[in-house]
């Protein structure tokens, strides 16, 4: 990636994550739904704030869409959606990219190829119904995150209400039995109501995510995964 003529720097990579709720227009709630996204969008930017080029807002009624600096921050940030909204219930596309325009703290106001490639991810995660979809403009890249994320998401998009709950409890808590506490209910009756939904595997997927990224982009673990490629 290059950056400006006749300069040989290389163009920073940005990452822009654009969130879409799926059928929001016949939902409900759709009052509720909206302060969730709402809320969703404050706790982004509160998580995020330092990592954020431009921060989440709401874009177009139903859609969230913010500017990461660094690639390897959109794991984390995907995860944190997910706690707010089931998987099958809004779709995330993730762009990776220049951008071409000054930078602002807003991202309807920017414009390049991280935007481009955000724009159609997420169209792609809808039309195929897909609950992640990464666009990096590497097709080696692209393969091995959406393998992953289809994986993840076929796992999750299995899991019952009751079950997602308690799962985002435990990410809450990092204790089972803080999540029975809460819940109200045995340690034993958490692991029965978890069982067979592979959560432990889809967090620890969900962890090794940002390694992954800064890998696959031409960094090292632990780097921002904005090395030349």
């Amino acid at each position: 990636m290059k950056g400006p003529p006749g300069t040989g720097a290389p163009e920073h990579r940005y990452a822009v994550v654009t969130a879409d709720l799926v059928m929001s227009r016949g939902l409900a709630d759709r009052r509720g739904t909206q302060r969730r996204l709402v809320q969703l969008v404050d706790t982004l930017n509160t998580e995020f704030g330092k990592d954020l080029a431009a921060p989440f807002m709401i874009t177009l009624g139903d859609e969230i869409q913010g500017l990461l600096r660094e690639p390897v921050r959109f794991p984390p940030v995907i995860s944190t959606i997910h706690t707010a909204f089931r998987p099958d219930a809004i779709t995330v596309g993730v762009g990776l990219g220049g951008v071409a325009t000054e930078l602002t703290t807003r991202v309807t106001e920017m414009d390049g190829p991280v935007f481009v490639s955000a724009r159609r991810a997420v169209e792609t995660g809808k039309s195929k119904k897909l609950e992640v979809v990464v666009v990096s403009g590497s097709d080696h890249v692209d393969a091995v995150l959406n393998t992953i994320y289809g994986f993840i998401g076929g796992v999750q998009s299995r899991w019952k209400l009751k079950q997602w709950e308690r799962v985002n409890l435990y990410r809450k808590h990092r204790s089972l039995e803080k999540v029975a506490r809460e819940a109200g209910v045995t340690k034993q009756a958490i692991s029965l109501d978890l069982r067979f939904t592979l959560w432990d595997r889809v967090l620890v997927a969900e962890a090794q995510l940002p390694e992954i990224v800064a890998f696959l982009l031409g960094g090292t673990p632990g780097s921002s995964g904005n090395a030349r490629v």
